[in-house]
């Protein structure tokens, strides 16, 4: 209602149209009032500045209210419509409701006035009110289906008992079903797996019972016998009023999720498997290093060791000489001592023989003969986790 209820009045007695007035302030409404008595001026207003509420006459000398009754249900059916007259029988009156009449009010009994202005209004609001509750439920129904239509998902509705009520034309391709063929039929016996069938009817008294199910992993059964991998988010179906009509079910087909991940999986498994398989042959070629340096470049440069001192004690002169080949005999040592500390890096011999923790604390020992540094080792049992 704006700041000042607009009314329109259809009276051709002025002196009536005040004592409408003076009720209406009695009754506290703010209001304007614009008078009218002929059908032209009637339609005029009401075509071109709808008012809030009509009030009319019923009988006119040129015009009578039961038509501008009419002419009003047909241009502004909103607007309430109460006749005010004094010439009005009650089987009249009756007839003038169910023609759309909002009230009437006799003119003898103008204290009501206000009181049926005031009811009328509030009606009006309240089948406005419905009215666009109406139409917002009609939208509201009309994007569900054609969401429930267009959707890639799987929908599916079924009744408290399981019966299929409804179901998408998606459910229809993916399941090879027809709508017809399904409808009416228990939905665990077409498309829930035998080993599914007791979680789904728990979950189904869950939901009935007001709990939603999100990321339920079902495989949904096909026709031709086969299944595909869905992930369910299941509801109640409540009615208008609130009662419970059944289920409504939503599945995304996570098939080829499944298999990828299947995949993912084998292609981790390889790589472990051939990372395993690199790392074998990284310390098998170790060992056969290891090998050749210690047995076969350190017992040569050994044989080389003896040589040079055997052919040292034989040879009596010059001295320069005798003295270079010490020289070269202690080179020939610090060589054979590299060559076996190398070797003993690419492949420990303690490691093998005594295990991890000897092997890290040999390694820490060795390492501080290089450099000054002051350390500490506290080992642990480590070779449950590198077994041999």
């Amino acid at each position: 209602m704006t700041e000042k209820l607009d009314i329109l009045i259809l009276e051709d007695v002025a002196s009536d149209a005040e004592l409408v007035k003076f009720e209406l302030r009695k009754a506290k409404i703010d209001f304007t009032l614009r008078r009218v008595d002929t059908r032209e001026d009637f339609l005029e207003e009401i075509r071109n500045r709808p008012p809030e509420v009509i009030l009319a006459d019923y009988s006119l000398p040129s015009f009578d209210g039961l038509s501008a009754l009419k002419l009003a249900r047909k241009i502004c059916p909103e607007i309430p419509f109460i006749f005010v007259s004094g010439a009005m029988g009650e089987e009249v009156a009756v007839d003038s409701l169910k023609e759309g009449a909002t009230d009437y009010v006799l003119k003898q009994r103008l204290a009501r006035l206000g009181a049926a202005v005031e009811r009328a209004l509030e009606e009006a609001e309240l089948r406005r009110q419905r009215q666009q509750a109406q139409e917002l439920l009609r939208e509201s129904e009309e994007r569900f289906r054609t969401l429930f239509e267009t959707a890639a998902s799987v929908i599916g509705v079924a009744s408290p008992e399981g019966i299929i009520l409804e179901g998408n034309p998606e459910a229809e391709r993916v399941t090879g079903w027809r709508r017809q063929e399904m409808l009416g039929k228990e939905f665990w016996k077409i498309f829930v797996p035998e080993a599914y069938e007791e979680a789904v009817r728990a979950n189904m008294k869950h939901v009935l019972a007001g709990q939603e199910i999100r990321g339920f992993e079902m495989p949904l059964k096909l026709r031709n016998g086969g299944e595909r991998a869905f992930l369910w988010n299941v509801n109640r179906l409540l009615g208008k009023e609130g009662e419970v009509l059944g289920v409504i079910a939503v599945g995304q087909d996570i098939t080829a999720r499944k298999r990828a991940e299947e995949d993912l999986r084998e292609s981790e498994h390889k790589l472990r498997l051939l990372a395993s398989q690199i790392l074998t042959a990284q310390e098998d070629e170790r060992k056969r290093l290891s090998r050749e340096l210690h047995d076969e470049l350190g017992q040569s440069l050994t044989v080389l060791k003896l040589s040079l001192r055997t052919a040292g004690r034989y040879l009596l002169e010059p001295p320069e000489v005798k003295e270079e080949l010490g020289n070269i005999t202690l080179y020939l040592d610090e060589t054979i001592e590299k060559v076996r500390r190398l070797s003993r890096a690419l492949c420990p011999a303690i490691l093998e023989d005594l295990g991890l923790a000897p092997a890290l604390k040999y390694l820490v020992n060795e390492f501080s003969n290089y450099y000054v540094i002051s350390h500490d080792f506290d080992g642990v049992d480590l070779d449950y986790l590198f077994p041999k």
